[in-house]
């Protein structure tokens, strides 16, 4: 029986897959430009994507990459100096996700996508809408608030978009995002161009709909665009819980996606800089902030497309040594820890690998997750044994940042300590590896017997503590206004989960800190 029950659930996975996977349509012509789906295995067509422009008559390379719940289909179009990357990710849900990067060429070129939604129904389109903020009213000298992200519903579908838009029909559901125009200015770091940026076209046939990105680029900027394809709702509409993080989640103006992951805005102390730059940020926050909305019944398939994506995109990128590096310079890591470009930023690794795990674990296994999160594991203990700066009691405290040859030992800031706590704890509870609890348990102690020495006169807490266990700096950084609260709170919660018991003096900084907040 249970032989039986494992063969048809073989079966329908294997049918969810190759429903979904690219079938050439022959009757336009140019068989390598053009891929049909049936998404939902009904026999109808219900999306193409083509490619136009110069790469329309271009055979591709094709290389497939195979993961447990998606499959990349990397299509390469070379003519001459000209080079286009489509990439198609079947998910296991039925979905497509899709990018496409007409690269840098010495001549301007334009490549073209098309996505065609075969429905003849009456289509929704929304647009996303950005935050604004707060200003001053100088007349009535009084302050106007800002406004939050948002979402517009069109009252008719235009016939030309300079943003994404989500549509949705009865049948039919799906993301045309617009074509960012970037300028690579090194160390992963783009420069959007947006007063360069060429809007998409519409057509409304009688039984279609055409929708045409333009890809142009030239010597110093190429273009980049995403989207998804679904049968189910991407957002639900009707539950305002969703439609608000979505909303607080939309990667195309402060955030951006890619074949290669997330990119941020840039700091501004970071080298290289310029205005309305994005950099591929490794913290994957978004990522972790998606995992509790998978579920497409309530909330859309959105949260689980984008969240798979990031997860495979970022196992990708792990290096050699185990981390996932921050490719630009810090001026200032720089400045006081000679600390240069492709360094490793503790917090943004633990969040990465937090999120990774809980990933996993909703998705109940990945092999290829589960190895990368073994060879971060065996980074971290090594990083940790040769790093840590010893406290009181036995216990250690973790330094935030480790650069190359060269570089000093940087300050120790709470936040940073507690991001890689939480992970060994609740890591040791999916996996019950006893060097996590081990590893976990001085640097606990670490917090424990220092905790007097965190407590600023005010109540607020240091931001972070020097090697030799002084106040770091806190003129010029304060500590945030809660996030070290919030994560004292998860650990306390963690601590209970695996069997230990709350700790008095990370309450004592709990409380503290919300005395602090509570006069703010």
């Amino acid at each position: 029986m249970l032989n039986k029950k494992w063969f048809a659930v073989s079966v329908l996975i294997i049918f969810v897959f190759y429903s979904s996977l690219p079938v050439t349509n022959a009757s336009e012509g140019h068989q390598h430009a053009s891929f049909s789906y049936d998404l939902n295995g009904d026999q109808q067509r219900d999306y193409e994507l083509r490619m136009g422009g110069w790469a329309e008559n271009v055979e591709p390379e094709l290389e497939t990459v195979y993961h447990e719940h998606a499959t990349y289909h990397h299509y390469r179009y070379r003519q001459g100096q000209n080079y286009l990357r489509l990439t198609i990710m079947s998910l296991q849900n039925g979905d497509i996700l899709y990018t496409a990067r007409n690269y840098l060429s010495p001549t301007a070129n334009e490549a073209r996508l098309s996505i065609v939604a075969y429905d003849g129904q009456s289509t929704t389109a929304r647009r996303f809408i950005p935050p604004t903020d707060p200003t001053w009213d100088a007349v009535n000298q009084q302050r106007i608030p800002g406004n939050p992200p948002s979402w517009q519903q069109l009252e008719q579908l235009p016939t030309t978009t300079p943003t994404a838009l989500y549509l949705d029909s009865e049948r039919l559901h799906y993301r045309v995002g617009q074509a960012d125009l970037l300028k690579p200015i090194g160390h992963t770091v783009f420069q959007e161009v947006a007063e360069q940026r060429r809007p998409t076209e519409i057509v409304r046939g009688e039984d279609r709909i055409t929708y045409t990105v333009p890809l142009p680029t030239n010597a110093t900027v190429f273009s980049d665009t995403w989207g998804l394809l679904s049968t189910k709702p991407l957002i639900k509409w009707d539950n305002p819980a969703a439609v608000r993080e979505a909303s607080q989640l939309e990667l195309q103006h402060d955030k951006k996606l890619s074949v290669d992951g997330a990119y941020y805005l840039t700091p501004n102390n970071y080298r290289p800089y310029a205005p309305n730059s994005f950099y591929l940020n490794p913290a994957n926050v978004l990522g972790m902030r998606m995992v509790p909305l998978i579920d497409a019944e309530i909330n859309g398939t959105l949260f689980e497309d984008v969240a798979t994506h990031l997860a495979y995109a970022s196992i990708k990128r792990q290096n050699a040594e185990g981390f996932w590096p921050t490719v630009p310079k810090s001026l200032w890591l720089s400045g006081d820890y000679q600390i240069e470009y492709n360094y490793m930023d503790n917090r943004r690794n633990a969040d990465n690998v937090t999120f990774l795990m809980r990933f996993m674990k909703k998705k109940e296994g990945d092999p290829q997750i589960a190895a990368a999160l073994k060879k971060w594991d065996d980074y971290q203990q090594n990083y940790i044994k040769k790093h840590a700066v010893p406290t009181p009691n036995g216990g250690i405290l973790v330094p935030d940042y480790v650069g190359g040859e060269g570089s000093q030992m940087s300050h120790i800031s709470l936040n940073h300590h507690l991001s890689n706590l939480m992970y060994l704890l609740e890591s040791y509870r999916l996996d019950q590896d006893p060097q996590k609890l081990a590893l976990a348990e001085p640097m606990l102690t670490g917090v424990e017997s220092t905790a007097m020495l965190w407590v600023m006169p005010d109540h607020n807490l240091y931001y972070a503590l020097t090697p030799g266990l002084k106040p770091y700096k806190p003129d010029q950084y304060p500590d945030y206004h809660s996030l070290t609260r919030d994560d004292l709170e998860v650990t306390q919660w963690l601590l209970t989960t695996v069997g230990k018991p709350r700790s008095p003096q990370l309450q004592l900084l709990i409380e503290q800190k919300n005395i602090w907040i509570s006069h703010q």
